[in-house]
């Protein structure tokens, strides 16, 4: 009987565990001085979380002196999946005025800057910006 339980609750889990499927989002969001991040928006959708996801990857490595970002609006964009509710990643970005690049920086580990590429530059610009407008 104990092991009849026993399969019974290890085909059940199976089961359960088969049919919960991640649920992602792409948080919006600004950092303040005091480094903390106040959300603007969630999106869920997982075209979006996935295009901005891979505009975050394909991003290069640019050597960058700090004085280049100093005192330009920082944003945010951070990545949960919401069925375990974890943060998978978050990163600050800033549109440098000049030139209009996007530049990104890990947020827990703001060490090396990276830069969007051309052709994902305007989709992550243009979301971030819409929500500096409104803020």
């Amino acid at each position: 009987m104990k092991r009849l339980m026993w399969l019974c609750f290890c085909l059940l889990t199976l089961i359960l565990n088969g049919c919960i499927k991640p649920n992602y989002s792409t948080q919006i969001g600004i950092v303040k001085e005091d480094r903390n991040i106040q959300i603007l928006e969630t999106i869920r959708d997982e075209k979006f979380y996935q295009k901005s996801m891979d505009a975050i990857n394909n991003g290069r490595n640019i050597k960058l002196d700090e004085n280049d970002i100093k005192g330009l609006p920082t944003y945010c964009i951070q990545f949960k999946d919401e069925t375990q509710n974890i943060v998978v990643s978050n990163y600050d970005l800033w549109v440098v005025k000049e030139n209009q690049e996007v530049i990104f920086t890990n947020h827990m580990n703001p060490y090396s800057y990276y830069k969007i590429e051309k052709e994902d530059e305007d989709f992550i610009r243009n979301i971030i910006l819409k929500h500096h407008e409104e803020k």
